[in-house]
């Protein structure tokens, strides 16, 4: 659904019908841009940051959360090398805890501990500006 930011009121039926974006628009929101969050009330509250995409004038969704429920595990994760032996290397993971749902969702995964710590700070600073721009009421 096409939507006109400047002309348009942002309703309960636009949010319900926009995309949910992908969980590295958490990292990285270039063509995007932050209109806060929004809370649809009904049986169990859910909670969703709202981002505009300036290239298709679209509205996306993220699950909200606080930057305080984001942590980076690490495991050793079994594959293939090219000549068809098993490696073992270390890979680390990048985690953001959703309250409203319950549950985790993998954001970023790499081999590299500084680019995990790099796209965690990214993380809490994007939260924080949602927090920042407030909520916008429906």
């Amino acid at each position: 659904m096409e939507v006109l930011l400047k002309k348009t009121k942002i309703t309960k039926s636009i949010v319900q019908q926009s995309l949910r974006g992908s969980n590295n628009l958490f990292v990285d929101q270039t063509n995007y841009e932050l209109l806060g969050w929004c809370m649809i009330p009904g049986k169990n509250d859910v909670r969703w940051i709202l981002l505009y995409n300036l290239l298709k004038s679209t509205v996306v969704v993220l699950p909200y959360s606080s930057a305080s429920h984001s942590s980076i595990t690490r495991h050793s994760e079994q594959t293939r090398n090219d000549k068809g032996w098993y490696d073992y290397p270390m890979f680390y993971y990048l985690n953001l805890y959703l309250p409203t749902f319950r549950t985790s969702i993998l954001i970023s995964k790499s081999k590299e501990e500084e680019k995990m710590e790099e796209s965690e700070k990214k993380l809490k600073e994007f939260l924080e500006k949602v927090q920042n721009k407030g909520q916008v009421y429906l």
